[in-house]
Parts: C-alpha cells; sequence; structure tokens
C-alpha cells in the first residue's frame, strides 16, 4: 500500500515533513508517495489554501515551535523586514516602496500584507511588487537591496534567516495559525488516527525530541478547522492578484 503525500511550503517545512511522512510510512508499514496535493492523502501546506480546502482535507497537526514568544500554541507571524539603512517611521513612509513577495497564495508573504493594506485603506498599489519565488529569496532580495522589504514567515526568518542584527523587523502581522498538516477526508479513519497518534507522542522520546528540535519545533499540535477556515475568511473578498510592478 501507498501513502499520497505532497508538501507545498519553503525547503525547511518541506524537511520537516518529509521526515515526518518517512516516520508515518514506517510505523503503518507502509510506502510514501509523492503526488499532486489535490491527490494526496496527507499534504502540508500554507493555511490560506488549507482554509479554502477544509471540505476535502481535515487540518490535523502542526509543528508547534519552541521559541518563547509562539506560547507553546500551533501559531507563527509575518515578520516585515526592512532593507538595510531603511528606516520607516510608519506605513505611509513606505509608499512607492519595492516588495518582495514569495507567491501570491502565500499568506504570511502576501496576502496577510494585502489585508494589512485594505485594513489601513492603502491600495495595493501602494507597494511596487517583485516576486522572488521563496521567503528566502524575497529575504535575499531586501538584503541585497534589490527589494525594500518583504514579509517572511517567521518560522523560515529564524532558523534560515541571518543574524538578526543584518535586518530590521518593521512590523510583526499575527500570530496566525501554523500552516497545518492536513488529511484527505477520504482517508481511512484508522490509519489517520494511527499515524496522529505517532505524531501527538513525538516529543516524548529522545529520538523524536532530537528531530523536532532541528527544526525548531518543540512538539506537534492536533488542530481544527475552524483557525483555517477563519483565514479564508479574513481575506474574503480581497482580489489576490498582484499589479505589475512600477519602476522605483
Amino acid at each position: 500500500m501507498q501513502l499520497h503525500v505532497a508538501s507545498c511550503l519553503s525547503h525547511l517545512q518541506n524537511r520537516l515533513f518529509s521526515t515526518l511522512m518517512d516516520l508515518v510510512g514506517s510505523h503503518l508499514g507502509v510506502g510514501i508517495e509523492l503526488a499532486a496535493p489535490e491527490d494526496a492523502d496527507i499534504v502540508y501546506r500554507c493555511g490560506l489554501p488549507s482554509g479554502r480546502a477544509v471540505d476535502l482535507f481535515e487540518p490535523w497537526y502542526a509543528p508547534v515551535l519552541a521559541a518563547d514568544r509562539y506560547r507553546g500554541l500551533a501559531v507563527y507571524f509575518g515578520d516585515v523586514v526592512v532593507r538595510p539603512r531603511l528606516d520607516p517611521r510608519s506605513w505611509l513612509d513606505l509608499a512607492g516602496a519595492r516588495f518582495a513577495y514569495n507567491e501570491a497564495e502565500s499568506f504570511s508573504g502576501h496576502a496577510a500584507i494585502r489585508h494589512e493594506l485594505r485594513r489601513r485603506d492603502l491600495p495595493a498599489t501602494f507597494f511596487s511588487w517583485r516576486q522572488s519565488g521563496s521567503h528566502r529569496a524575497s529575504l535575499d532580495m531586501v538584503l541585497s537591496g534589490e527589494a525594500d522589504l518583504a514579509s517572511i514567515d517567521s518560522m523560515v526568518l529564524e532558523l534560515e534567516g541571518p543574524p538578526p542584527d543584518s535586518f530590521t523587523v518593521f512590523a510583526r502581522l499575527g500570530p496566525y495559525p501554523m500552516p497545518p498538516i492536513s488529511t484527505s477526508r477520504n482517508l481511512d479513519s484508522g490509519m489517520r488516527e494511527e499515524a496522529g497518534a505517532l505524531l501527538a507522542t513525538l516529543h516524548d522520546t529522545e529520538s523524536g525530541r532530537r528531530l523536532l528540535n532541528e527544526f525548531g519545533v518543540s512538539h506537534m499540535s492536533r488542530v481544527s478547522d475552524g483557525p483555517y477556515r477563519g483565514m479564508a475568511e479574513l481575506v474574503r473578498g480581497l482580489d489576490l492578484s498582484v499589479p505589475p510592478p512600477t519602476e522605483a
């Protein structure tokens, strides 16, 4: 039997998921095979598409990050970082700034910022948008001066980013529910519960703690649909298409 899995997050998060799925496959005695997200039995992706797909995929477990600011909850932040020597005093100081975003469907990298602009009655054209392809690439664009700012998933920033003194965090958006590992609603319930029990107790073993510590995770937490439906609701009615970049 094969368990079909898919992951659509950062390199770091994809490695965590791959490691966890290898453990699940070994525990259940099944093979692990990569699949497209829509065809997967288990999928790990951003909270926004997870919230939009809850009728087909049920949020299951999410990592709880070990750093103090997460307070033992399955949450993360969008850390808005600005390039060195840029010292905005307010959002209005950033009018026309070059914003690096990973992809349009990313919640922390794009949708949360668009929600923040709407909340402040600012248009999408307030920024000049530059697509990077990943959080890490967005951060590199800011540090090199190719972009003025970006909103970076806090897990990526803490574990893959440069020393904190190389950039300035202008704003911290969130907390938001951590991207979940979700299961197809067609997945066998017995298999789901058995695999879930493994994830829930992983931090109770020395080898499990070592594995989680490598990714800055304290434990895996059971999650439910509600917070992810809320993320989708937060951007309801918001056109997430990105205006073409302007010269800056």
